[in-house]
């Protein structure tokens, strides 16, 4: 007996399309109405071979389901002259017509192919041509230090440049004046200063920012999930056309994840520079920072974060992973040494617990307590250790009271000479676009390098001066509550070395 055959259509469309979902409509309704009893309709270019309804199709053709192929126009196929190949082949087998309905296409005739063959090709030339327009559309873009077409929370492009966005986006009743005047609400770039201020008031603690943030503009969260988005959808003749592209129903402009918020802070394009050539081509994956192509200072005057505010952020962020893991959560107060203290024995960091007998913190090497591989068995008490810290502490803010310190010139590295040497010798070769392009680069390894210089300058002085302002006066000290305590400590220290309960030896940050 044989098997029971369909009227199959084909319908895609691209991510890049616009308005690609009306577009997806209006070819699946088409077919619909043409006579095709299922139509799998694919997100994806197309000169993919791995569509997962295309694939479908050919499965049917193979086990002779297939009565006849459908599609809008033969681009929305495939413009891959080898796929196109296979599928002929399987429809003059079977004698499967291939319909357009926007084109007169008849593969089993061998004019007929011989033009579908054309036509592929020349959808695979479109193809190329248009990858190749926006390449260099993309290089003109980074040759004249524009701004990117996507542009970070708080900003908007304007003639190639990062500007803040004023525009309105929320009002709070908080914010509602009391005599009635009408009130604009909060704008993109005042939210965005409202969270990194934030993130410094918390502890600088992307999650704790986060729930501020969401508690502040009344973001809720739902039990439910919003269902996986698909590539593939596959329709009846009868079916209503229904795509959702599935964004989390607690999605918006003020719903922030830890992580979007690290990724968020961590943007060059807060510090007033441009970045380039942030994914891997073919994968998409993100590249690590150091890989970018930034452009420093290209909006100064927009900038959201001062050098010394990215540098705090960095080492909050490189922190708290290491001394809890990515993505792990944490309830209460951060304990003051974790992270800082260590073991002067075997130099692992030491974990901290409360005896409830005694009502104090006690840190121990890690080694120790979990292995048994360090006889660094004694613990120290967290009292000991910070009064080893504020003596050091004080000790260095008397030191740099009694002296008059200005800043000092930044000293360039024998590389960074060895740099500025090269990029002479490519001015004197004259004009040549390869020369133009490797002195863009050797100018963007020099520009690096002193950025990190001046956010590290520019933290030591915050630091210096946060030192002074502490301990310069032990009055000034004993008045400030635990938390900043804590937070100046954290600040200050970079490493408290200790073993058999004492501490042997501080390292600071300045």
């Amino acid at each position: 007996m044989q098997g029971v055959k369909f009227h199959v259509g084909s319908a895609r469309v691209s991510r890049e399309e616009q308005a690609y979902e009306q577009s997806l409509r209006m070819q699946v309704e088409r077919l619909q109405r043409s006579g095709c009893d299922r139509v799998y309709a694919d997100i994806g270019s197309r000169d993919s071979d791995d569509r997962k309804g295309l694939q479908q199709i050919i499965s049917m053709m193979e086990a002779g389901e297939v009565e006849s192929l459908a599609v809008v126009r033969l681009d929305r196929l495939t413009c891959s002259p080898v796929l196109f190949e296979r599928l002929t082949k399987l429809m003059k087998a079977q004698n499967i017509p291939l319909i357009t309905l926007d084109e007169s296409v008849d593969i089993h005739s061998m004019d007929g192919l011989f033009s579908a063959d054309l036509r592929v090709l020349f959808g695979k030339h479109e193809l190329a041509m248009i990858r190749h327009r926006v390449k260099k559309s993309y290089e003109n873009r980074r040759a004249r230090s524009k701004a990117n077409t996507q542009v970070p929370f708080g900003y908007r492009n304007e003639g190639g440049k990062y500007v803040f966005d004023h525009t309105p986006v929320v009002c709070l009743l908080s914010d509602r004046p009391s005599n009635g005047e009408e009130f604009s609400g909060r704008t993109y770039a005042q939210i965005s200063t409202q969270i990194i201020e934030t993130f410094f008031e918390v502890g600088q603690s992307a999650g704790k920012t986060v729930k501020a943030i969401h508690s502040c503009y009344g973001v809720l969260k739902f039990k439910h999930t919003a269902p996986s988005e698909t590539n593939l959808l596959v329709f009846g003749q009868d079916d209503d056309f229904h795509y959702s592209r599935n964004k989390d129903p607690r999605a918006g402009v003020l719903k922030w994840s830890p992580d979007g918020l690290r990724k968020w802070l961590r943007n060059p394009v807060l510090r007033g520079h441009t970045p380039y050539k942030t994914r891997l081509p073919n994968s998409g994956n993100v590249l690590p920072q150091q890989q970018w192509d930034i452009r420093y200072n290209t909006h100064p005057d927009q900038r959201l974060l001062t050098d010394a505010q990215w540098q705090q952020i960095e080492e909050a962020i490189a922190l708290n992973r290491n001394i809890r893991g990515y993505g792990h959560k944490f309830t209460g107060n951060p304990n003051t040494f974790i992270g800082i203290l260590t073991c002067a024995r075997c130099g692992r960091n030491m974990r901290c617990q409360t005896i409830k007998q005694h009502g104090e913190k006690y840190y121990q090497c890690r080694s120790y307590a979990e292995e048994h591989s360090c006889d660094a068995k004694k613990m120290i008490k967290e009292s000991t250790a910070m009064a080893a810290v504020v003596r050091e502490l004080a000790a260095a803010a008397e030191r740099l009271t009694a002296i008059a310190t200005a800043p000092d010139d930044i000293v360039e590295p024998p590389e960074i000479q060895q740099l500025r040497q090269q990029l002479q010798g490519l001015d004197s070769l004259g004009y040549n676009l390869a020369f133009e392009e490797a002195k863009q680069k050797i100018q963007s390894q020099i520009d690096q390098w002193r950025q990190q210089e001046e956010a590290k300058k520019s933290a030591d002085a915050n630091n210096q001066d946060l030192l002074i302002r502490a301990f310069s006066d032990s009055r000034c000290w004993l008045e400030l509550d635990k938390k900043t305590q804590q937070e100046v400590v954290r600040s200050l220290v970079k490493e408290v070395r200790s073993v058999g309960g004492e501490v042997t030896s501080i390292t600071l940050k300045i």
